[in-house]
């Protein structure tokens, strides 16, 4: 795919285990809206838009909402380059970049 193609997975048990998506869109939402492209329900500590990714010409870089809680392998992260094989962690969920 390249450096501009990946898919997020959502790798967590639960109600959204096993949603996914291709990053084709220059800016993807993920949250509890229904607007958000990666849609992850059921969680009231996940805002209705929680984090983005961007597409960028180095990459897609994922950047927390405002004061919503990220973590990227486990450790905060406001703004984070990402990496194939990183683990996204917003609120009980875990979503896989690949």
């Amino acid at each position: 795919m390249g450096i501009l193609g990946g898919a997020l997975k959502v790798i967590s048990s639960g109600r959204n285990e096993g949603k996914e998506i291709l990053l084709d869109k220059p800016v993807i939402r993920i949250g509890r809206d229904d607007r958000c492209d990666l849609r992850l329900a059921g969680d009231e500590r996940i805002q209705p838009v929680h984090a983005e990714i961007r597409r960028e010409s180095r990459g897609y870089l994922l950047h927390a909402v405002g004061s919503a809680a990220v973590r990227v392998n486990g450790q905060p992260a406001a703004d984070h380059l990402l990496q194939k094989g990183d683990r996204i962690g917003i609120g009980r969920e875990e979503v896989l970049y690949r």
